[in-house]
């Protein structure tokens, strides 16, 4: 077996998968909570900074105004930027499918600092494929040996692996 790419169209099951790994707008239920705590911040802690009696009243709203929108901006630039690469790939209607082996393993240990999972250790599973490390299940990780082909679909922007089949050799 050779290592071999080619490029092929996106189904339409591929386009809706990618479409599900774009970063959520739910999020923004958070950011807002957030913003209008600043914004409550802003408006009530900012006149202890800026007491200009009767004269400086209208400086907390206008200042509360301009914190509100340079949030929103900054917010919607970061999820713009975050979900570029898998639009790109959505837009393009392309795939790489790449057939080689697997050029080495490795995993990674992360111990959790804090929250619920305080000092508990989360394993994590990579594979260097024609040069560039991608994320794997452990249960791939556990049968499949450097060495042997993968069959692997590859969003080609964003990475992505759209799906992965494993050519085992008899």
């Amino acid at each position: 077996m050779e290592k071999t790419e080619k490029i092929a169209e996106l189904s339409q099951e591929e386009i809706d998968l990618l479409r599900t790994k774009r970063f959520a707008g739910g999020c923004w239920i958070l950011s807002i909570g957030i913003i209008i705590i600043a914004v409550f911040f802003a408006y009530y802690f900012l006149p202890i900074v800026f007491s200009g009696g009767s004269n400086g009243f209208w400086i907390r709203p206008v200042i509360a105004v301009l914190i509100f929108g340079l949030l929103v901006w900054g917010l919607t630039k970061y999820i713009k930027r975050a979900n570029e690469p898998l639009d790109r790939d959505i837009q393009g209607g392309c795939k790489k499918i790449i057939v080689a082996p697997i050029d080495s393993k490795r995993t990674e240990a992360y111990e959790h600092g804090r929250g619920p999972k305080r000092g508990q250790i989360t394993m994590s599973y990579f594979m260097t494929v024609a040069g560039k490390e991608y994320v794997m299940a452990e249960d791939d990780y556990l049968q499949i040996r450097s060495g042997e082909f993968l069959e692997m679909h590859i969003a080609p922007t964003s990475n992505f692996v759209l799906s992965q089949k494993w050519l085992k050799t008899e």
